[in-house]
């Protein structure tokens, strides 16, 4: 069995949350995703988000 550290699941956690907004904007009618912009943010301590 592996164990998986907290970071790890930390990180599965945001992708996840990443992937749902994703997934309530696309079923948004009225959304224009010619406005659509993305600020990604690298290197930050993920474990103090959980």
């Amino acid at each position: 069995m592996v164990d998986v550290s907290e970071n790890y699941k930390n990180i599965i956690k945001i992708g996840q949350d990443f992937r749902r907004s994703f997934d309530y904007i696309e079923s948004k009618k009225d959304f224009n995703f010619n406005n659509l912009s993305i600020l990604e943010v690298v290197g930050i301590t993920t474990s103090n988000y959980y």
